[in-house]
């Protein structure tokens, strides 16, 4: 049984069995009511197709290179600082994690998806494996709040660099640099610990208060500034669906009509594509962006 959050005067989500709001939502869906529908997305996507998270207990992206590498603080790996004194720590990372093998998943498809229908707004994602762009959701809808993998630049002049090449690089214990700026080791466009965000997540982020009427929230517990100050952004009027494993107290909203689904990312995709009566279309779609 779905499980749903609704918030009328308090600030919270708070859990409830079953609700009129939940059919309403999946009725409004279905006629095409909502002509803008945002979505922010994290981890649960990316640990749906295999990709570890970062902070789980023995599983989690620290941990395990905290037993790789004896490293007392993992996240050092991220930092700008000590990739251009050690940069062969970050492509040893590199050369072990092969985000090619991984894959998108239902829920990312159901966001391509959604592009293809012309209803969706924009996409913001905290995941760097760039699982998005294959399952058909364009750059030009598409927000990596932390940058992705899928492109390689010099992080001191910011020349764009061919990734394919950095990966070959990797591979074979090399270190690739930029031909204009000495001695600065190319890196994939993601964001270190001592780098700004990019400026599309800025710019963007009013897409959310300005021109978005439904937001979906799926896969992310909000826990990492500033990509948690997003959802504040959305009006009273935004119709909110968060789709996670845990619902999220902690982040202040105001809203006549805010639903949490409890439960796996893909397997409430699922219900809401079924209880829409899209399974034809949905299928039709994946099986065109995989040929």
């Amino acid at each position: 049984m779905w499980k749903f959050t609704r918030c009328k005067a308090c600030r919270s989500f708070s859990v409830v069995n079953g609700c009129s709001e939940g059919r309403e939502f999946i009725h409004n869906l279905k006629q095409g009511y909502y002509k803008q529908i945002s979505v922010l997305t994290g981890a649960g996507l990316s640990t749906d197709a295999g990709i570890p998270d970062y902070r789980s207990p023995d599983t989690g992206l620290y941990s395990i290179l905290e037993k790789e590498y004896g490293m007392k603080s993992p996240t050092d790996i991220f930092q700008l600082s000590i990739f251009y004194r050690n940069p062969q720590l970050f492509y040893g990372y590199l050369k072990k994690i092969n985000f090619d093998m991984f894959h998108p998943t239902l829920s990312h498809y159901f966001i391509g998806f959604l592009e293809a229908k012309g209803i969706l707004c924009v996409n913001f994602t905290q995941n760097i494996d760039g699982l998005e762009l294959r399952a058909g959701i364009s750059r030009e809808k598409l927000v990596t709040a932390h940058g992705d993998v899928t492109r390689a630049h010099c992080p001191s002049c910011d020349k764009e660099y061919d990734i394919e090449e950095l990966k070959r690089k990797a591979m074979n214990d090399q270190i690739m640099y930029c031909d204009t700026c000495p001695d600065v080791p190319i890196k994939p466009r993601i964001v270190f610990f001592g780098e700004m965000l990019p400026d599309e997540f800025h710019e963007k982020s009013s897409l959310l208060s300005e021109k978005s009427d439904c937001g979906l929230i799926i896969g992310t517990s909000l826990q990492v500034a500033p990509f948690n100050g997003l959802p504040i952004l959305y009006p009273t009027i935004t119709q909110l669906v968060v789709i996670n494993n845990e619902p999220l107290d902690h982040i202040p909203r105001t809203s006549a009509s805010s639903l949490y689904y409890k439960g796996n990312c893909d397997s409430i995709v699922q219900e809401i594509i079924k209880e829409c009566e899209w399974e034809k279309d949905f299928n039709d779609f994946r099986e065109s962006i995989d040929s």
